[in-house]
């Protein structure tokens, strides 16, 4: 779970990374220490257990673990008590031969596990390994042998064989909160999340004041979506060990899911001062300010991130999506397509570069970023849609019928599909079936707000007036501040003899197209005022 640092969200809106970059692995130790400090390797956030009081630095010596070594060395403890107690006869020799052996055995254990965490250390985790089982066969009782090579099987994604040495260790002296925390971590990773549930409380009955196995615990809700668990968890974490970067980066991410925003921007603030070189953090913080509508706030932080890494594709995905909601076309297609550079054969980002290319009039890219997106994806119906619209701009209808089709079969009973179909329908003098798919939109969403306006259209293009007037009464009974229902009603009333009731309607839609429409807008409802009053 470690390391993944460029995944782009795919729900539309939010944020484009859940993950922090390979500097602060999900579950690291907190990487906002110095670098002498940090856990030599990805142990996880069991290191919270081991924390020097003074220095609050992790360690991987036994002689810096105080905690964790003296349950370690308990049984060497016991068994040095009863030699020195044992009153040995004379032909045995004297106590100092006797232990002579031992503590060539000892030496030999300790050198091949200092051996085996420098290699740990430098990545090698199999030669890790190696003299950590040769360690475990001069001493097989020490637990914190088994721990270490627990640690490297993890990362050598041995599952089993890091689930047994992490019960070893526990059963020899490490500590069951470590054993079951480790137990969970590995689980987690291999997507067991029941499984590491379980490990993460019995740690935690073991050890109530274990920040490690709370916040581990809090990951695991955060991947089951259970986001109010989550919170409750990564809290009791910074309550028990301090405000930690991974921990107030992923509480941020569970309160951004539960749209407590102003809360999760508060935590990334200050996640962000422990670690200002963390291009993730700003990331969030801008999809935290963006919820909240700071969008110059948000553009700053995305900025922020790209600054800090320039290969960091969900910086450029999210500082794209931002232009093109504030309709920057030409600033959003450069961002998708530094996003591509990065992630290629990305559909998120083909399929939004195609809206803006579309927007901007230039169809023929717009097709094909749409088809790359289609290509390289299961496919959605608005993508379909999107690129229906496409094909009936450059006028091949028959293609976007098909591409409404292709829609409906990926989204049956989509309303947007159907309405999009009827359109290119009509215009291939389908008239039964655009007919069919109006009555189809409305039957199924009666509160669509543009269902009833666009069948009214349809009845005034048609002819049928009256039809016509009850669709565009519905629009205005939906929809009282849309100007265009007016000017739909004015149409039909026009159409009907009724001069001053359309001029009304017009004069209505004049008056909405002030406050949310056009100059030109609201110059074509005055005109068709005039015109009905003159005629």
């Amino acid at each position: 779970m470690a390391g993944q640092r460029n995944g782009a969200d795919t729900d539309g809106n939010n944020d484009c990374s859940l993950r922090l970059s390979a500097h602060f692995p999900c579950d690291l130790f907190p990487a906002d220490l110095p670098l002498d400090g940090r856990s030599r390797r990805l142990i996880g956030l069991e290191a919270f257990t081991f924390l020097d009081g003074e220095g609050l630095r992790p360690s991987n010596d036994r002689i810096r673990y105080p905690a964790d070594a003296a349950a370690a060395q308990g049984a060497g403890a016991t068994r040095d008590a009863v030699i020195q107690d044992r009153q040995l006869s004379p032909e045995l020799g004297s106590l100092e031969a006797q232990r002579e052996p031992e503590r060539t055995v000892h030496e030999d254990a300790e050198g091949c596990f200092a051996r085996g965490l420098a290699r740990a250390e430098s990545g090698d985790h199999q030669g890790a390994v190696v003299e950590f089982s040769a360690a475990l066969a001069c001493d097989p009782r020490n637990g914190q042998y088994y721990l270490e090579r627990a640690y490297s099987y993890r990362q050598l994604g041995y599952t089993y064989l890091a689930i047994d040495d992490f019960e070893q260790a526990g059963i020899h002296g490490a500590g069951w909160a470590v054993a079951h925390n480790g137990k969970g971590m590995v689980r987690r990773e291999k997507g067991d999340l029941t499984g590491a549930l379980c490990d993460f409380d019995a740690a935690i009955r073991h050890d109530a004041s274990f920040a490690a196995a709370y916040s581990n615990r809090g990951l695991c809700h955060l991947d089951r979506h259970d986001y109010l668990r989550a919170v409750t968890d990564f809290t009791r974490s910074i309550d028990l060990a301090g405000e930690q970067v991974v921990t107030l980066f992923h509480r941020a991410a569970a309160l951004s899911r539960v749209r407590r925003h102003e809360e999760a921007e508060s935590d990334l603030t200050r996640a962000a001062a422990l670690a200002p070189e963390e291009a993730t953090i700003f990331n969030r913080r801008g999809v935290a300010r963006e919820a909240q509508g700071k969008l110059d706030d948000a553009l700053a932080d995305y900025d922020r991130s790209i600054v800090l890494d320039p290969t960091f594709a969900p910086g450029f995905a999210n500082r794209a999506r931002l232009r093109q909601r504030q309709a920057d076309y030409h600033g959003a297609i450069e961002d998708y397509t530094r996003e591509l550079e990065f992630e290629p054969g990305s559909s998120q980002a083909h399929g939004r570069r195609g809206q803006c290319y579309s927007r901007l009039g230039e169809i023929r890219l717009a097709v094909l970023d749409l088809n790359a997106a289609l290509a390289g994806h299961d496919g959605k119906a608005p993508l379909y849609i999107e690129r229906a619209q496409c094909f009936g701009a450059l006028k091949n209808f028959s293609k976007a019928v098909a591409d409404c089709d292709q829609a409906l079969r990926v989204s049956p009973g989509c309303v947007s599909a159907l309405l999009e179909r009827a359109r290119w329908r009509e215009r291939l003098r389908d008239i039964p079936g655009a007919q069919a798919d109006l009555d189809r939109a409305v039957e199924l969403d009666d509160t669509h707000p543009r269902a009833s306006h666009l069948r009214g259209r349809f009845h005034l293009r048609q002819g049928c007036l009256d039809a016509a007037l009850r669709d565009f009464e519905k629009d205005i009974a939906l929809n009282p501040t849309e100007p265009w229902a007016y000017m739909g009603r004015g149409d039909c009333l026009a159409r009907l003899g009724e001069a001053l009731a359309a001029a009304e309607d017009y004069r209505r839609a004049a008056a909405l197209f002030a406050d949310n429409g056009s100059d030109s807008e609201r110059a074509s409802a005055l005109q068709r005022m005039q015109q009905v009053l003159v005629a």
